[in-house]
């Protein structure tokens, strides 16, 4: 057979060597750069080589985690191990357990080898090798609990969710190797993860490249730079950047857990952010041990250029930021994601665009490959313990879901589908028959989303007035797609009617009565997430639509979810409405909120006030405009006034002057 690929870090020169050793005595065919590299060889060569026609791939992993040469070597073969399926091998060094590893390897094999090497059975290392398969579990048992749904549906993967977030290991290890030394040799401290709508950014930040930072993959130990890592829980810049940052700042970063605590950390930072540019650089420096790092995560980082209407608000974000992140010494390390078509608009934070440039790393996320779905579809149903009634089923839905657009959504929220059918039959089996009753992969979410607004019957029409207040339409003439809209939890009660009904109304779409809880209820999506605005009870939720695959067409340029597009057709004009007054409104705040200047027209007013579903800004912006319409009516009706009374007491004076002639006529005749 092909040899196995050896792969270690340097410190482990001599137990690697010994490990190969004892592996060839008991027959195994090894390659490892010792023995593989000569003097003068091209060394990189020789190593792409070897990992290219490697038959299978062993990592040694040591206490001091893993260097950047063997990540490129690890990132060679977790691509190849998808691809063309090739073995990979976790040798656990004594001192590692198995929860040390990061999830792109926990789901594969991992064999621990005993405190003292010389104990070690080589010849049932050997075996192990040789016939353990590519997909098969250590265990026959499920690696996690069997009731714990392995499928997030529609929404991201959360850093809970790490040991199911599987096919995208190659992406994590590389864009996790963008924090500090790089091959190049350059340290960056800024890590961007780049991709069209819907493609996984948050995914892979959240409960790819956090997880694996916590447990010490991070790109520069090896450099001796940082002995630790410590990742902030991840914020969103919403309306106001500064507040976000504060409270994400007092919540991890105080002393104690308990909320007077943090309440007291965030009364000293949030006003010194406010205030000083120098403020992130100076508290970090007081906050963070020596030798610790400091990862901040800043989730759609677009929000800046689409929620955050106040510019001076905006600008001392990017400074914050930026002097953070330029402070040599200083401890900070930034992850942020952003839509591609975001990035024309980064000219709006100069600071962050110049590092950008020069000091960051910026990973753009491809779509999932066949080969990653693939993987999607098996490995949580396996960890899991879940099983097929029809085991040409899996090969089935990959290959109905390759080649759309929403491929990785739609599988999610079937498999989820299917889950959730097999719980309420108390059954750890997936069912082909659910399957085709859902409609397959394209079939299922439409077929769902329908049946979960015919439930709640008069409140249908309420609840697709709430999906449409979620959307902004694009512009057809700059080929411009439907993306979705951030409301505060109050705008969007307001849309589905308001009161209890309402309520109601959004905890169906979004899940929060226990749908998933009740066995026997019907499988429903989630099609819109509540999350909170901020980390204080008083800090409004928000409410987004769970993903855009909702909006979006399949490849045959149909829509995967008609209901929805033909309300979006249907309320066009009234959704462009909409968001003309947003944009009028943000305008108006830029420009210092005149109470004269910059407010609707008489006919922007009128089709203004019909509009439910405003922004809390826009709706200061009407009220604005309606005051300046009366205070002008009011000023026309004095001034009319003021002509009518001038003109009376002219014509008086006139009349008066009249007279006053005729008498003196007729007193001089």
């Amino acid at each position: 057979m092909s040899a196995f690929f050896l792969s270690y870090a340097g410190t482990d020169r001599q137990v690697a060597t010994q490990i190969a050793q004892g592996l060839q005595g008991a027959g195994v065919q090894i390659w490892w750069d010792s023995q593989g590299i000569g003097w003068g060889d091209n060394w990189i060569q020789k190593l792409e080589d070897a990992l290219s026609q490697c038959g299978g791939y062993i990592i040694l992993v040591g206490s001091s985690c893993v260097r950047k040469w063997v990540k490129a070597e690890l990132s060679v073969a977790i691509k190849r191990h998808f691809e063309e399926e090739l073995p990979i091998h976790s040798l656990l060094l004594p001192g590692v357990t198995p929860e040390a590893l990061p999830p792109f390897l926990a789901i594969l094999q991992a064999e621990a080898l005993p405190e003292n090497l010389r104990d070690l059975d080589y010849g049932k290392l050997a075996q192990a090798l040789s016939q353990r398969g590519l997909v098969q579990p250590c265990s026959e048992t499920p690696l996690v609990p069997s009731d714990k749904c392995p499928f997030p549906g529609l929404e991201a993967f959360g850093e809970t969710d790490a040991q199911f977030f599987v096919a995208r290991q190659k992406e994590t290890l590389d864009a996790v190797s963008g924090l500090g030394n790089g091959l190049d040799g350059v340290y960056r401290r800024w890590v961007q993860v780049e991709g069209t709508s819907g493609v996984g950014k948050s995914s892979l930040v959240k409960a790819g490249m956090i997880p694996t930072i916590k447990k010490g993959w991070a790109g520069s130990m090896e450099a001796g730079i940082w002995e630790s890592w410590r990742v902030v829980e991840p914020m969103r810049p919403g309306a106001d950047p500064i507040l976000n940052l504060a409270e994400v700042l007092s919540k991890n970063l105080s002393p104690e857990p308990d909320p007077l605590a943090v309440s007291k950390v965030f009364n000293e930072v949030y006003p010194y952010l406010q205030e000083d540019d120098q403020a992130l650089r100076v508290r970090l420096r007081g906050w963070i041990p020596e030798k610790q790092a400091l990862v901040l995560v800043v989730d759609q980082l677009e929000e800046l250029f689409t929620l955050t209407t106040d510019n001076a608000r905006r600008a001392r974000f990017d400074a914050l930021l930026a002097n953070a992140l330029t402070d040599q010494d200083g401890p900070l390390h930034l992850l942020t994601t952003i839509r591609t078509d975001f990035m024309m608009q980064f000219n709006a934070v100069p600071r962050l665009q110049a590092l950008l440039n020069e000091k960051a790393a910026r990973y753009f996320l491809t779509p999932i490959t066949e080969y990653g779905l693939k993987d999607v579809v098996r490995t949580p149903a396996r960890l899991t313990g879940l099983t097929w009634s029809d085991p040409e089923l899996p090969t089935d839905i990959v290959k109905e879901a390759s080649g759309e657009p929403g491929a990785l959504p739609l599988v999610e929220n079937l498999l989820r589908l299917l889950w959730h059918e097999a719980r309420n039959r108390q059954s750890h089996t997936l069912s082909r028959q659910i399957f085709n009753e859902l409609g397959g992969v394209g079939g299922a979410l439409a077929k769902s989303a329908d049946a979960l607004l015919d439930s709640l019957g008069d409140g249908k029409q309420k609840a697709l007035h709430l999906l449409t207040s979620l959307v902004n339409v694009g512009s057809a003439s700059q080929d411009m797609q439907d993306t979705r809209r951030t409301v505060p939890k109050a705008v969007a009660l307001q849309a589905a009617g308001g009161g209890p009904e309402g309520e109601e109304i959004l905890n169906q779409l979004s899940g929060l009565r226990g749908r998933e809880s009740a066995r026997g209820a019907p499988a429903r999506p989630r099609l819109v997430v509540v999350s909170n605005g901020g980390e204080k009870a008083t800090d409004p939720e928000l409410v987004d639509l769970a993903h855009e695959t909702l909006l979006r067409y399949d490849r045959n340029k149909q829509p995967y979810w008609k209901t929805l597009r033909d309300e979006i057709t249907k309320r066009r004009r009234t959704i462009e409405n909409r968001q003309l007054a947003e944009a009028l409104a943000k305008e108006w705040h830029d420009q210092g909120r005149s109470r004269w200047r910059g407010l609707a027209t008489r006919t922007q007013r009128k089709a203004f006030r019909r509009l439910d579903d405003l922004s809390p800004d826009a709706q200061e912006y009407v009220r604005a405009s309606s005051r300046r319409a009366h205070r002008l009516t009011g000023i026309w009706a004095l001034a009319t006034m003021v002509l009518l009374t001038v003109a009376g007491v002219a014509g008086w004076a006139q009349t008066k002057d009249l007279k006053f002639r005729v008498a003196t006529k007729v007193l001089l005749t």
